[in-house]
């Protein structure tokens, strides 16, 4: 009798904690399975990619898309909601394969007919994948947040995982964080070391004299298949929105292992292809920057052959915008053409002797002009320790760069910015070097310093420094 009592006991306890966990997990809901997330409430991490996406694309309000893999993850939505009028969400997959972002990109266009914009990158590694390619290494994908099932949601529902290191963390983060939610711009964005020190450490050698290896009839029919079915069908699905497209710009380190390989001509054929397929569709507008060879052949650009900063994926909204880079019908044999010239005869082994920058950002700032259209302030003359600089109008800068070079010995100089109230909102401590060394390069992000602000370049007591190549980009 007391063992059936412990028994029935049990059963309820267990049947309890259940309840209790599936209520918790409905309540709370991490992955915005089952309703938008209560920011009034709680503040939710936007970090878990693919059991995250499928709930922001069912729950959320947007009337535009950001998709693809990891080259699409440093995209700002408040820069495409701007340029496009439009309130759009950000939904990266690392790693994916065409189908899985397309299957992505269909379910969030069934799930919210307002969807007038789709801005998607195209992996130019990924051209000639098989059609239903799908990735399995990357953990068991969690296919029961995808279905309209709702008997297979005891995987989410009684989730010791969901429940310890989502929800709890949540619960506790209510007396430290305020209620909201990650912004996506900050969705999965990030940000490497960059330049030919970090994409090539151990220099670059590249040999061209190899014979070039021909597109195969497989290849060309895979390739065919796999923009036909996840590409140019989605578009001829949904003609009434505009299909943002673009070629992600890999760097010359990546046209030089081609190169190397043989297959330089193979890939530009490639392209020819997908281009043609594309061009067939009127609502499929695709862009390029390979030809902006500045920037492709600055590896100070890239964190890898393949990933590139943040900056460059605003430059190709900018592009968008302006119908820049934009391939036609009437120009698409040219660009092709000037593309497989231009690294056919590159010195791709000229890269190794490139300098990186000392200051990763100083690559953003130097293109800001061109995607802001904010021309930089520059000082004409250099600054001494104690030298003062007023600028009234900051609300258009994002940074402050100078360099500076030690002139005497004594204390650590620093440069204090003052807002128009006299109140210090940055600091920038001089590192220790020695007298007559080469210059240092610093950039100071300004972004959340506006008004009139007083750049004050250390005090008269320090040593004494020469500031130089001041600007406000």
């Amino acid at each position: 009798m007391k063992t059936n009592k412990w028994l029935i006991g049990w059963c309820v306890l267990s049947a309890a904690g259940l309840f209790a966990s599936a209520a918790m997990t409905i309540k709370v809901d991490p992955y915005f399975h089952y309703h938008k997330p209560n920011t009034d409430k709680y503040f939710y991490e936007l970090e878990n990619e693919r059991s995250q996406n499928d709930g922001i694309s069912r729950h959320f309000d947007y009337d535009a898309i950001i998709i693809g893999s990891s080259m699409c993850e440093n995209f700002k939505t408040s820069e495409l909601d701007e340029l496009f009028g439009v309130k759009s969400v950000k939904l990266p997959y690392p790693g994916a394969t065409y189908k899985e972002i397309t299957d992505s990109t269909r379910r969030a266009l069934e799930y919210n007919p307002d969807i007038k914009i789709v801005v998607r990158g195209l992996d130019m590694v990924r051209f000639a994948d098989n059609k239903d390619a799908l990735r399995t290494d990357l953990g068991k994908f969690p296919f029961y947040l995808y279905d309209n099932n709702p008997f297979n949601d005891e995987e989410y529902l009684f989730n010791r995982e969901v429940l310890l290191n989502q929800i709890v963390k949540i619960e506790i983060d209510r007396k430290s964080k305020e209620p909201g939610i990650t912004s996506f711009d900050d969705y999965l964005s990030f940000m490497s070391p960059c330049g030919i020190g970090s994409v090539c450490p151990d220099g670059l050698q590249v040999d061209k004299n190899v014979p070039e290896i021909e597109l195969s009839d497989g290849l060309k029919d895979s390739l065919k298949n796999n923009i036909g079915q996840n590409v140019v069908e989605l578009a001829r699905q949904y003609p009434e929105v505009d299909f943002y497209y673009f070629f992600t710009p890999y760097s010359a380190v990546w046209w030089g292992e081609l190169a190397g390989e043989g297959k330089l001509r193979q890939q530009v054929e490639q392209e020819k292809m997908v281009i043609e397929a594309m061009l067939q569709c009127d609502n499929i507008k695709l862009f390029s920057i390979n030809l902006r060879t500045d920037l492709t052949t600055d590896i100070n650009n890239y964190s890898d052959e393949r990933h590139y900063g943040f900056w460059i994926n605003s430059l190709v909204l900018k592009c968008m915008k302006e119908g820049k880079c934009q391939l036609t019908k009437d120009n698409y044999e040219q660009y092709l053409k000037d593309e497989l010239e231009f690294y056919e005869s590159f010195d791709f082994n000229e890269l190794t002797n490139q300098s990186d920058y000392s200051n990763d950002y100083y690559a953003d700032a130097l293109i800001r002009n061109e995607i802001t259209g904010v021309t930089p302030h520059l000082e004409e003359e250099p600054r001494k320790t104690g030298d003062v600089i007023i600028v009234d109008d900051t609300a258009k800068y994002k940074y402050l760069v100078f360099t500076d070079a030690k002139l005497s010995d004594g204390d650590l100089a620093e440069v204090y910015i003052y807002d128009e109230n006299g109140e210090i909102v940055k600091t920038v401590e001089l590192e220790y070097n020695e007298l007559n060394s080469a210059p240092r390069l610093h950039v100071v992000n300004i972004e959340n310093c506006r008004g009139q602000l007083s750049i004050v370049f250390g005090k008269s007591d320090c040593a004494e420094y020469e500031f130089n190549s001041i600007g406000l980009y």
